[in-house]
């Protein structure tokens, strides 16, 4: 008889029902998480709903998802993510010391994982996913009851659990890949469906205050372009970058039939009022840079983005002394950027990227396709 002190094999202890009830809540959270990811990345028919984990331009999941590290190998890091409680909840189950000592190694690797990741989404995307933190804590505190509860080493990793883990791992991952497979699939079967979406969706109107940032001009009037998009962004958004890199393809295949025009909308108290914080500091600063001179908006809004992650004070004096740019803070820039910022509010405009089409708000991450689909839908109809 073992008189280790265990976690796992001696009985529904407290601390055993605090670790299966975290491993419950952390299975439930990184199901939405997974669902989220695959709604996003392959978007069904109906786009009129709003995702419950986008609460603002700081707290929100799409810039985590939309984030490189977002999968491994195609596999959304959110199923490794339930794998792992499920593991935790089988050895919980099983309740041998050799799989405690498995998944106590595995705990720490985990909690590890989650602090790079945390970090990441701090420094680099400058916004927190609310459901990943939540994972995040959880994790955490798993690492600490199997650190103060369990006399089992860390480190020390039996074949069997290993194997069984492994195993686990491998069918979320199929079976995550087979979900993509059908996803593809539903894409090319519901563009009837999100032509009819669109044009039911509310009218929201023109903007009030025309940008003079623009993408694509084809017209001097934004009454005169039958396809016109407002792209309420922030420089320091990696999805504001996607979602330019989307952009820029429109304005080359619809040249001559669309306009688009930028609104920086900054996540920084520096000059936005609505924000708490700045969360991201060079925002405004790149946002009155890009506005400083109209003429040079698109060069500098493309070099901005390009070094996105390596945004800092000498960057943007770089790219202003490039340009031959002067006297980009004073107040009529300033008042510039205030008027896109208060026409994003007007719109409701709660996060970045956020997309406008005709006046009717639709999420930026639609395939191409589908963008294409009511593009030539509107057209049609302007006829």
């Amino acid at each position: 008889m073992s008189f280790k002190k265990t976690l796992t094999t001696q009985g529904m202890t407290l601390p055993h029902i605090i670790f299966v009830v975290l491993n419950l809540i952390g299975i439930g959270v990184t199901v939405y998480l997974t669902q989220h990811y695959f709604n996003i990345h392959y978007p069904s028919a109906d786009f009129t709903g709003s995702s419950g984990c986008n609460f603002n331009s700081f707290f929100n999941c799409d810039a985590a998802t939309y984030s490189p590290i977002a999968a491994i190998a195609g596999v959304p890091l959110a199923i490794l993510g339930l794998a792992v409680h499920v593991i935790f909840l089988v050895g919980s189950l099983i309740g041998k010391e050799s799989f405690e000592s498995t998944n106590k190694t595995i705990s720490l690797i985990n909690a590890i994982g989650c602090l790079v990741l945390f970090v990441y989404s701090l420094v680099v995307l400058g916004t927190l996913c609310p459901y990943c933190s939540v994972y995040y804590v959880i994790s955490w505190i798993i690492f600490y009851l199997f650190w103060k509860k369990s006399d089992l080493p860390f480190m020390k990793i039996n074949l069997v659990p290993l194997a069984l883990a492994g195993l686990i791992t491998a069918a979320f991952a199929g079976i995550s890949f087979n979900k993509i497979t059908t996803k593809k699939k539903e894409q090319a079967s519901i563009s009837s469906s999100i032509i009819k979406q669109y044009f039911e969706l509310p009218d929201l109107g023109k903007p009030e205050y025309i940008s003079p940032m623009t993408i694509a001009k084809s017209f001097e009037n934004i009454d005169d372009a039958p396809i016109w998009i407002l792209k309420f962004s922030d420089f320091q958004c990696p999805a504001c970058k996607m979602a330019s890199e989307k952009l820029e393809e429109f304005a080359k295949r619809y040249k001559g039939k669309i306009n688009i025009y930028y609104y920086p909308l900054p996540l920084s108290n520096i000059c936005n009022s609505n924000i708490k914080g700045a969360f991201h500091k060079h925002a405004c600063q790149a946002a009155y840079l890009a506005a400083c001179n109209v003429d040079s908006f698109h060069e500098v809004h493309d070099e901005i983005f390009k070094d996105q992650t390596k945004i800092n004070d000498e960057l943007l004096s770089t790219i202003k002394s490039k340009y031959k740019l002067e006297n980009c803070e004073t107040d009529e820039i300033k008042e510039i950027v205030k008027n896109t910022l208060d026409q994003g509010y007007r719109y409701k405009a709660k996060s970045t990227p956020t997309i406008i089409l005709n006046g009717k708000k639709i999420p930026w991450s639609l395939p191409n396709t589908q963008f294409y689909q009511l593009f030539d839908e509107i057209l049609r109809r302007k006829k």
